[in-house]
């Protein structure tokens, strides 16, 4: 296929690591986050696009695979930019395919060690006097978004590998408002995290240059 080019075109870039875990997990809360407000600023529940339009129970899906997967990705780059700064390395180098890159549950259960399990030592380790009630603050949105899915399936298929309903009998409800702000919030953690361990190099403002933009800006009045 022929390279597209145009107003909408988008730029993939090949960057240092560094560089590239923070515009991907950016990318992902970012999209996420640009979804809900629109959602509010139509006061239907109902998004369009040209001709099409898209309800909250069509769009919840993609949100919590963003978020979800935001998560997964930030708790990653923590773990492999950070462990080298541990006196004794938690995760040593023929471990990082199956505790890292093969790893996609968040807190893990039944002596499963989960990304979240696995970074919160790290974080413990290198920032002893880190306040608790911020690092379970965390655990708590984390472990929100591991009960509802527990390995990445259920937000990005209807069934499991089984051929299973994901989501059979659960009718729940969530409100997205709510969960944006908890996002927001985890998303700062983690963030200042990574400038505290790394210097001026975790920065992700500093990383781009520019200030993100928040769609919620969009917004007039509170929520």
């Amino acid at each position: 296929m022929k390279p597209m080019h145009g107003r909408s075109a988008a730029t993939i870039y090949s960057e240092d690591a560094h560089r590239l875990w923070q515009r991907y997990s950016e990318g992902y809360i970012t999209a996420g986050n640009s979804l809900i407000p629109r959602l509010i600023k139509t006061k239907t529940g109902y998004i369009e696009f040209g001709a099409l339009s898209f309800s909250t129970s069509q769009l919840v899906y993609p949100i919590i695979f963003l978020y979800r997967h935001f998560i997964e990705l930030r708790l990653k780059q923590i773990i492999l930019e950070c462990n080298d700064f541990l006196r004794v390395p938690i995760i040593k180098e023929n471990e990082k395919t199956t505790l890292i890159f093969n790893n996609h549950k968040l807190i893990g259960l039944q002596g499963d060690q989960g990304l979240w399990d696995i970074c919160r030592n790290i974080i413990e380790e290198l920032l002893p006097n880190e306040p608790r009630d911020e690092l379970n603050a965390a655990e708590e949105t984390i472990s929100y978004f591991s009960k509802m899915d527990y390995e990445s399936y259920n937000f990005r298929y209807p069934v499991d590998t089984q051929g299973n309903l994901n989501h059979s009998g659960d009718n729940a409800s969530i409100d997205l408002t709510l969960l944006r702000e908890r996002m927001s919030e985890l998303d700062g953690y983690l963030e200042g995290t990574i400038m505290i361990i790394l210097g001026p190099r975790g920065m992700t403002k500093c990383v781009y240059g520019v200030e993100l933009y928040d769609p919620m800006d969009d917004i007039d009045g509170s929520l």
